[in-house]
């Protein structure tokens, strides 16, 4: 197994074959880091190309910092990262919205006290009469 690194190419002899419980064909050092069946970048290595793609901006640019930092990539290999990244991303975003958000206290009954913003600051909601030098109408202060 080839795998491409932060540090260069690693060429790896692994195990593989049939699953005994299941029937299924694998890779079991595969499983157990994550990769996918064809993965050729390490997950370090996929970060930081990502990191790179978003901090510059574009593919070309991104694989021009790759190289100098000493991990050579084509910005074609940064695309198609991006790409499956920000699938992701999108699944994992509309799974989200399709549940309804969860309150944290639903049984709390709602609260008379009004917090505004006015101008700039905050101001509680004090009633009628204030500010007045002569009301009849009851003043609500700091309760």
């Amino acid at each position: 197994m080839r795998l491409r690194t932060v540090f260069g190419a690693v060429a790896l002899a692994v195990w593989r074959g049939q699953n005994p419980a299941d029937g299924c064909w694998g890779c079991p050092i595969r499983q157990w880091w994550g990769l996918t069946p064809h993965q050729q970048l390490s997950p370090a290595l996929e970060d930081r190309l990502a990191y790179f793609a978003t901090v510059t901006g574009s593919y070309e640019a991104a694989a021009k910092l790759s190289a100098k930092v000493g991990c050579p990539v084509e910005d074609s290999t940064i695309q198609v990262l991006v790409q499956r990244l920000g699938a992701k991303a999108e699944a994992q975003t509309q799974e989200r919205l399709e549940k309804a958000p969860v309150e944290k206290c639903p049984a709390r009954a709602p609260t008379p006290l009004a917090v505004l913003m006015v101008d700039g600051f905050q101001v509680r909601f004090r009633g009628p009469g204030w500010g007045k030098r002569r009301t009849t109408q009851p003043r609500r202060g700091m309760a």
